[in-house]
């Protein structure tokens, strides 16, 4: 006895499904939040020596912060090129800060591209950095305390 034609489609058919759901790629929900989020970017343009930054540590840093479009906000040499110090990863500065600092070395230069998600957020700093604004730092690392 023959098998028909269609029956032998149809197992064919189900077959297919089941290989295509066992090695398809399964489907990943992304909320909002996730979907919105810009990673740090961080562009070494002069690597340090000696010990790298880590949590923890207390560090001075020369810096200029610039707005997308050339902007200067803030500036080491508005404050008579005084080194800013302050304890890494203890929410002193902003989060794009306790990230971007971690791994560099004393002398090192550092370009960091700071989604406002970790910078100022939708709030902004009212007459200074727009709300919702991507910050670009230069950061130097004079001391690892």
């Amino acid at each position: 006895m023959k098998t028909p034609l269609f029956i032998i489609i149809g197992i064919a058919a189900v077959l297919a499904l089941i290989i295509y759901f066992l090695i398809a790629p399964q489907s990943v929900s992304i909320n909002q939040e996730q979907q919105t989020m810009q990673e740090l970017q961080i562009t070494d343009i002069t690597t340090g020596t000696g010990d790298p930054v880590k949590e923890g540590d207390s560090v001075s840093v020369l810096y200029k912060g610039t707005l997308e479009d050339g902007t200067v906000f803030d500036a080491s040499e508005n404050h008579s090129n005084e080194p800013f110090t302050f304890t890494v990863g203890a929410g002193q500065v902003i989060q794009g800060w306790d990230q971007g600092l971690v791994g560099m070395q004393v002398g090192g230069k550092r370009k960091l591209v700071i989604p406002s998600e970790l910078g100022y957020g939708n709030a902004g700093m009212q007459g200074v950095i727009p709300p919702d604004a991507t910050l670009i730092f230069e950061v130097e690392l004079l001391e690892i305390k």
